[in-house]
């Protein structure tokens, strides 16, 4: 069976309540020029859910937002499989927002080394959640 590199509707972090848990949550950490907020919990087993948004405050083009927010989805899209991985052997549920906090844009290259950065850390801390509760 061929795994498909897709965000499916499931995934997404629509929901405005769940977005503000995270933010309230406060557990947060920055690399380069994504800060990332996450919030680990024991709802939905095994789901990841990702945000993704770029600020007006940084970036005061809505093209350039639009295209920050791009490259940040396709770059989680190719390697969210680790992440997926790692949420699903400890049945928990995972929900990410990844928020891009520069003056200027970078290229997709430099966007996939920074979310492979992302995706790495989390997965630590997945890890040391899963070695705290034993």
């Amino acid at each position: 069976m061929i795994k498909r590199n897709t965000i499916s509707a499931n995934e997404k972090l629509k929901s405005r309540k769940a977005i503000e848990q995270i933010f309230a949550a406060r557990q947060s950490f920055s690399a380069d020029t994504v800060r990332v907020f996450y919030l680990l919990t024991d709802e939905e087993c095994g789901i990841v859910k990702a945000g993704f948004g770029a600020s007006k405050k940084y970036l005061k083009h809505a093209v350039k937002r639009n295209r920050a927010k791009r490259l940040m989805r396709e770059a989680y899209r190719t390697q969210k499989h680790t992440i997926t991985e790692a949420v699903n052997n400890q049945e928990k549920s995972l929900y990410v927002f990844f928020l891009f906090s520069k003056n200027e844009l970078i290229n997709y290259s430099e966007m996939q080394n920074t979310i492979s950065v992302i995706l790495q850390r989390l997965e630590k801390i997945i890890q040391k959640n899963l070695t705290e509760k034993l």
